[in-house]
């Protein structure tokens, strides 16, 4: 099979060509510190690669949700504390006013209790990110009066069950966790009365010097206190459910980088050798082709 002058320096210059797309290739793949640029390099890496990030991209929004409900279970604490608190105060003021009193000090721990049942009722409609915190509605009035101020008694349109509505966030691929407390056990009575009533209540039996009703409501908001805290040991538990499965998830996301990286990177030195070595083959290929396309007849005449 006779082969032409133009045949030998095609497949010359196609030579050429594919040397200088693999040297092109390398010399990016170095500039980049990753071998893996784009599907034709290793198409089986390539789909890897992506399937990790896609994950990683996903760990990612989990992680942040768990820091949002991380954030919200601080600031549940925070105000159920402060809630705690204050049933502590009343409490020591009941106690105190089931003695015979001046009318001055009976009209210092009322204007007490009216304080605590302000903070008491700012509480109950706190807000977290534009969410109640114990109404998990994203639609809310800050200024609302949940409870009425007058008597502590739950107000329209607001229902004792909106309390227990669950407010939950994805922190798996099938997995939900709810962040709130049940609410209502907090602020409700199994007799259906609030914390406000039996604050508001202690509040006029003293001022009316009521002992017997002084030590009903004493009793009452005890029980108070007792559902407080029972709503502040829930929110330590979702705590540490939160922090258990962020510090999974952070190692996951972890091994998901150094997984992609050992795919993408590349051996810098092999590649700095194969691409030296490239070099030489092209310039080997540059004078060959100057050689082939010089030939003449005349320079066998």
């Amino acid at each position: 099979m006779k082969v032409s002058f133009s045949t030998k320096y095609n497949s010359l210059l196609e030579g050429i060509f594919r040397k200088e797309q693999d040297i092109s290739k390398l010399r990016e793949s170095i500039s980049k510190g990753k071998e893996l640029l784009r599907p034709s390099d290793d198409p089986v890496s390539w789909y890897r690669v992506m399937n990790l990030k896609n994950l990683s991209g996903e760990t990612e929004q989990w992680l942040e949700n768990l820091d949002f409900a991380t954030h919200w279970g601080e600031y549940t604490e925070s105000r159920l504390n402060h809630l705690n608190d204050l049933l502590t105060r009343a409490r020591e003021i009941a106690i105190k006013a089931i003695k015979v009193n001046s009318e001055e000090t009976i009209s210092g721990y009322v204007s007490e209790l009216d304080e605590i049942v302000d903070e008491a009722l700012s509480i109950a409609r706190s807000t977290y990110l534009d969410r109640y915190v114990f109404l998990p509605w994203s639609d809310i009035d800050p200024t609302a009066a949940i409870f009425d101020p007058s008597t502590g008694d739950l107000m329209l349109p607001f229902a004792p069950d909106d309390f227990s509505e669950s407010l939950e966030v994805r922190i798996g691929p099938q997995e939900k966790l709810r962040v709130n407390v049940d609410a209502k056990k907090v602020f409700f009575s199994e007799d259906g009365s609030t914390i406000f009533n039996h604050l508001i209540g202690l509040r006029n039996a003293i001022q009316s010097n009521d002992t017997d009703q002084i030590s009903q409501y004493m009793g009452q908001i005890e029980e108070d206190q007792d559902r407080v805290l029972a709503g502040l040991a829930e929110a330590g538990t979702i705590m540490v459910r939160l922090d258990a499965r962020s510090n999974a998830l952070e190692e996951l996301q972890i091994d998901l980088e150094d997984d992609t990286a050992e795919l993408e990177q590349t051996d810098v030195t092999r590649m700095a050798t194969d691409y030296q070595l490239k070099v030489l083959a092209l310039q080997a290929l540059y004078q060959t082709t100057s050689g082939v396309s010089s030939l003449s007849l005349v320079s066998y005449l």
